[in-house]
């Protein structure tokens, strides 16, 4: 593996709520990794998206999903087996990977949130409600990878976006960035049941079609309060677990329909060429830079003082936890390119 976004999900999976198992398995411990006289451990590799490049293909490989393989291609796996996308390195059947050969324009950090942030945002958008060009988005969590992504694609696609973000100090600079990525409108979560703010978002001349519910809580509520009559909120995320209030007016009057929706559940209930028809022309989207991969902050698990040599196990769990537990969007750099 190349390079994989450390996510929300990855979150999940440790604490045992993902939607997705775990892919437990015996690992043989080194002589100075041996803990307590234990030869093994159980355990699982984390990460559950990144891009691997082609080192090595058996006499009796076949062909990747969408074309043939060669050492150096970059690849996706649909699934990483036994093992997670935090790997140096994978085995896997080709018949788990899509390829991507025509490497101009594109990286493989472009490439490692392809699985799940940009999908996820991509058939979010596709998928719940038949928008029109000019219909709003609202959407809050709105500067999380997902939401990025939504905001530039809605933005290539002819669509608007109203941005709900926490009320913070930098505020302004963190609003700025985000209409420069193509946000319409950028409100913070304290403000959405202002009178201001209602009488901004009445005065659209097209509807809030489509709400997309990554915090949960109060806030969702709040934010759905400004669709339309007949629109959708869709919950997609669990960064708080809390309960969201669903009150009478918003089935009633507004006529809203509350929906989860989760990519897992798309490349469950279509086929695979569905998932890669959406990567492909995600990869075009990022080649022809009308959308760019989310900034973060990158931690090598090598020592490029040290001919790429990886770190000890020690020091590499040390910044894998650094990672997760860092309040910045974070990327895991696993092998050089």
């Amino acid at each position: 593996m190349l390079v994989s976004s450390v996510n929300p999900l990855d979150i999940l999976v440790i604490t045992g709520n993902a939607p997705i198992p775990l892919n437990n398995k015996e690992f043989k411990l080194s002589a100075s990794d041996e803990n307590h006289g234990k030869s093994s451990i159980n355990s699982t590799v984390l990460g559950t998206e990144g891009v691997g490049r082609v080192t090595k293909i058996g006499a009796k490989a076949k062909k990747a999903t969408n074309g043939d393989l060669e050492v150096g291609d970059y690849v996706i796996p649909f699934n990483f087996g036994n093992y997670g996308s935090w790997s140096t390195k994978i085995y896997l059947d080709p018949s788990n990977l899509v390829v991507f050969k025509n490497r101009e324009g594109i990286t493989a950090r472009d490439l490692s949130s392809v699985n799940i942030n940009i999908s996820t945002a991509y058939r979010m958008i596709l998928d719940i409600e038949k928008l029109n060009a000019g219909d709003y988005i609202i959407q809050n969590g709105a500067n999380s990878g997902v939401g990025k992504y939504v905001i530039q694609l809605a933005n290539a696609w002819g669509f608007k976006t109203i941005n709900v973000i926490r009320d913070r100090s930098d505020f302004d600079k963190v609003a700025d960035d985000m209409k420069k990525l193509g946000a319409d409108i950028v409100i913070k979560d304290t403000e959405l049941d202002s009178s201001s703010t209602k009488d901004l978002l009445s005065s659209l001349s097209s509807p809030i079609r489509l709400g997309l519910n990554f915090v949960n809580g109060s806030n969702a509520a709040k934010m759905a309060s400004h669709l339309s009559p007949g629109s959708t909120l869709a919950t997609y995320g669990m960064v708080a677990n809390d309960p969201i209030p669903i009150y009478p007016t918003m089935l009633l009057l507004q006529r809203i329909k509350i929906v989860g929706i989760s990519i897992f559940a798309f490349y469950h209930n279509n086929p695979i060429e569905e998932r890669v028809k959406t990567w492909e022309d995600i990869v075009s989207l990022l080649r022809s830079k009308k959308v760019k991969a989310q900034d973060s902050e990158l931690v090598a698990l090598y020592d490029e003082q040290n001919d790429n040599k990886h770190y000890s196990s020690e020091k590499m769990r040390e910044l894998a936890l650094g990672a997760i537990n860092s309040s910045k969007k974070t990327t895991l750099l696993i092998n050089k390119d």
